[in-house]
């Protein structure tokens, strides 16, 4: 989870917001804080349900959450690798003890 302070030009990120008790779900790519708000990021939103292909500015705010999809992708792959290797020396570890000869 980000702020919108802490965002990185032409990165992709989703955004969620909370509208009347609903949740949306945003993907967009962050272009720039805006200079007459501070409090709002300029994002090129990319999916839209009517044009997919065409993309459209729109505008998020700093009560909005910011996910990115990069840092998410990279944390899960470095979980996964490390779930084997501990699955790995288990392994090891019980073969050795369990054939292990004085």
């Amino acid at each position: 989870m980000k702020s919108c302070y802490e965002l990185i030009p032409e990165r992709r990120y989703m955004i969620q917001r909370i509208k009347n008790n609903k949740t949306e779900i945003l993907e967009g790519v962050f272009v720039s804080l805006v200079a007459y708000s501070p409090t709002t990021a300029l994002m090129r939103c990319m999916k839209r349900k009517s044009l997919p292909n065409v993309a459209h500015f729109g505008f998020s705010y700093d009560y909005d959450i910011y996910y990115d999809i990069q840092e998410i992708r990279d944390n899960a792959t470095r979980a996964r690798q490390n779930m084997e290797n501990r699955a790995v020396n288990k392994i090891l570890r019980r073969l050795i003890n369990e054939e292990f000869e004085w």
